[in-house]
Parts: structure tokens; C-alpha cells; sequence
């Protein structure tokens, strides 16, 4: 028998937790109704695997022309060098069931697809594609694609996988569907096949074949769980019309979807805005944005803050640009809009701040989102109020706002006079 307990709280070990569930075991032997039983806790991070295997499971099986295996390596179970007919794949892997793409299988790649016209790449791969001679060589020429699976099988000439992602070769899989029709039967496609369920190793794969293209660092955090939880989460708040933001994980994710684009954050926009807000970071934010990479996955990114920072710090900062284009607002919070992140939470909340790992934040983050879905002459007051303490600021130069002795500045002349 099997016996789960389930929370929407993140998992924890304590010693206490532990130990209630020994107690419920022993109560349970005593009952002398069953023969064997386990106990299993089941945390918030666990139930999102559970709910997204059951929701989104796909199998695909294809033909190959020729293969070659590789080794077997620690978590490693199979992975081989495949050599396909471009078309065939095109139909059982790329797409789903109603003939559209399925993009869930790029969930893990780094970046998006880049519009033909934006990428001189993808528009002479699209050229390959379609002139005769070219198309014949398209498997050389092309780097090809990387699928990671926790169950391969290979039958003969018959490839099987199950809950697949394609980690390299999201612009080559675009493409190829993009030009479906116009595909020949001789063009052929080099696919990699790796089958492994150990995160680590995914990740390895994922940094080692992306490396080969350009592709800033921060790209890189795409592939972090507590980044994806974002994602879901910002998705989850698209619910409400009132407060509709988008978390663009990977680059170009909403590209051709008619979206405002100030609405739509970066992996590298949503860790200055947060950096500033609730760490208190505005200097490294605003002058050395790069440099916010060497911190996210310890600091900013940390998997046990809760994601309800992340989209009120993206409100935020949107709603300040709102304001500032209809001109509601000082100017010189327009030009210290990073520093403004941040003295307005200390404006709003005061010196009480719970840990962003507490769940009492999310209250804070609703006190503070509240303030910024009112328009009327109260909250232009209190706009103006932070305004006038930060033009105390001794701002003398651009410089000065990378200095982190001007954030305790300003710190300071918030909290002593925010209830004058």
C-alpha cells in the first residue's frame, strides 16, 4: 500500500515532519492490515513534475537511414548518432496531433526561435532547404539536433522516445516545419539521441551544445528549475486581465504574438528589477547589469525565494514606465527608475521586511501591488513624496548611482522621514 501526503508548500526535511511520519507508520503496522506500506511526502516542486508528466506525456517513433552508438556513460543509458529522412521526422516528432508544432518539446533549449528575417542564419538554412542541389546535402551542412529522453528504443531501423525535449536545435526544428511542404524526400537530417533522466547531465548537454553558438551567460539560467517555476507562475498571474506580464524565459519565446513589449521581461530585466527591489541592489543593476549573472543563482535566483517577488518587481517597473509616458509623475524617478524599485518598497513597507523566503512577503508584494494598481491623487502624492526625498540624494554624477553607499543614503532618508 502506498500512502501520500501532499502539500503546495516546498519540501522539508525537518526533523519534526521526519518524525510524524515514522509515528503514522508505526500506527499503521499496529493496525496489522497490511502486509507492506510505504509513506510518501510530496512537496510543491514534486506535484508540478507529477501534474506536467501526466498533462504533457508524447511518444514519437521514426525511421532512421543509419545510426552509431555510443559507449555507456554513468547516467547515461543509451545514445547514439541518428541519420534521418527530413520529412518523415518533421510529422512524428515536430508535430502534435492537430498538425501545429509542438513547442513544449523546446522547453528546454536556452533560446526561442528567431524569425527568418532577424536571422541571417535561419534565412540561409531556409535557402538550403529550398534549392535542389542544397537540399540533398542539408544532413552535412547542418549541425542537426539534440533530443534528450528518459526512454529510447531502438528496433531495428525504428526509433522510439517518450517525453522528449529537444535541448539543441530549436532554429533547425522551426525551419524544417516552417518549410514542411516544401521539403524534399532526399533532404536528410543528423540527430543526436541521448537517453538520461539525471538533471545534471541534461544540463551539461545543454551548456556544451549551445556553447558553440553565441549566447550571453545569463541564457544559460533558462534551464534552472526555480526559473521555469517563474515562468509557470507569471503565467498563472496572466489570469487576472488587470495585471497581465509576461516572463519570457527563453529569447524570443513571444515573438509574432501581437504582445505589448512592455510587458514582456527578460531573464537579465526580471534580476534587475527584483535586484533592486528586495535585494537592495539598484547600483549593480543599473550600471553593471552583466555583472548581476556571477549572483543570480545563489542570491537572486535562489530556488527557495518566492516567485511573488519576481512579478511585483516586473509590475513595478512597469507600471513606473506607464506613468512616466503619460507624465504622472517627477521626471527623476523616471531617471532613477532601479533606485525607484527600491525606495518605494521601503516607502510602502517600512524596516519590517520579512525574508523573501517567508511566506509573510507575499502580503508585502500584495500591499505593494496594490499601491500600483491606483491612479488617483493619493498615490500621485505619495509618487511625489519619494520623489522630493530623492532628490536629497547627493546624485552629483552618473557615477554615483553604482555606488553602494548611495543606496544606504537613500535607505535612510526613506525610513526617517516616509511618516513625516
Amino acid at each position: 500500500m502506498y500512502c501520500y501526503f501532499s502539500t503546495s508548500a516546498p519540501e522539508n526535511k525537518a526533523i519534526e515532519i521526519e518524525s510524524a511520519r515514522k509515528t503514522f507508520e508505526r500506527r499503521l503496522a499496529d493496525t496489522g492490515l497490511f502486509s507492506s506500506f510505504q509513506t510518501i511526502l510530496l512537496g510543491r516542486d514534486r506535484l508540478v513534475e507529477i501534474y506536467r508528466a501526466s498533462t504533457g506525456a508524447y511518444n514519437a517513433k521514426f525511421t532512421i537511414i543509419g545510426s552509431a552508438s555510443f559507449p555507456k556513460s554513468d547516467g547515461i543509458q543509451e545514445s547514439y548518432v541518428v541519420t534521418v529522412q527530413a520529412k518523415p521526422f518533421i510529422e512524428a516528432v515536430l508535430k502534435d496531433q492537430q498538425g501545429n508544432l509542438r513547442r513544449s518539446i523546446f522547453d528546454g533549449n536556452v533560446r526561442d526561435f528567431i524569425k527568418l528575417e532577424d536571422s541571417p542564419i535561419n534565412l540561409a538554412m531556409r535557402g538550403s532547404l529550398l534549392d535542389q542541389k542544397s537540399a540533398t546535402r542539408f544532413g552535412i551542412l547542418n549541425n542537426g539536433i539534440t533530443i534528450i529522453s528518459p526512454d529510447v528504443r531502438l528496433q531495428s531501423n525504428e526509433m522510439y522516445i517518450s517525453n522528449y525535449q529537444i535541448v539543441n536545435g530549436c532554429q533547425t526544428s522551426n525551419v524544417l516545419y516552417g518549410e514542411l511542404d516544401r521539403v524534399s524526400a532526399d533532404t536528410t537530417l543528423m540527430v543526436k539521441i541521448v537517453e538520461t533522466s539525471d538533471q545534471d547531465i541534461v544540463n551539461e548537454i545543454v551548456e556544451s551544445t549551445n556553447s558553440q553558438n553565441k549566447i550571453e551567460d545569463h541564457q544559460f539560467l533558462a534551464r534552472m528549475d526555480c526559473v521555469k517555476a517563474i515562468e509557470r507562475y507569471f503565467r498563472a498571474r496572466c489570469e487576472d486581465n488587470a495585471q497581465v506580464l509576461y516572463f519570457e524565459r527563453r529569447p524570443n519565446q513571444y515573438n509574432n504574438q501581437g504582445l505589448a513589449a512592455v510587458r514582456i521581461f527578460t531573464i537579465k530585466e526580471l534580476a534587475r528589477c527584483c535586484g533592486a527591489m528586495f535585494f537592495d541592489r539598484p547600483d549593480l543593476s543599473a550600471r553593471y547589469p552583466s555583472q548581476l549573472v556571477e549572483e543570480l543563482s545563489t542570491t537572486v535566483f535562489d530556488k527557495e525565494n518566492k516567485e511573488e517577488i519576481f512579478f511585483t518587481s516586473a509590475f513595478a517597473y512597469y507600471r513606473l514606465k506607464l506613468l512616466q509616458s503619460n507624465q504622472s509623475i517627477d521626471a527623476i524617478l523616471h531617471n532613477y527608475k532601479l533606485h525607484t524599485l527600491m525606495a518605494l518598497k521601503y516607502y510602502l513597507l517600512g524596516d519590517s521586511i520579512p525574508s523573501v523566503k517567508n511566506n509573510k512577503i507575499d502580503a508585502d508584494c500584495k500591499t505593494i501591488i496594490d499601491f500600483l494598481s491606483k491612479s488617483d491623487a493619493a498615490s500621485r502624492e505619495v509618487w511625489q513624496k519619494i520623489a522630493d526625498i530623492m532628490k536629497k540624494l547627493s546624485i552629483t554624477s552618473r557615477d554615483d548611482l553604482r555606488r553602494t553607499r548611495l543606496n544606504a543614503e537613500l535607505r535612510q532618508l526613506l525610513l526617517s522621514q516616509r511618516l513625516l
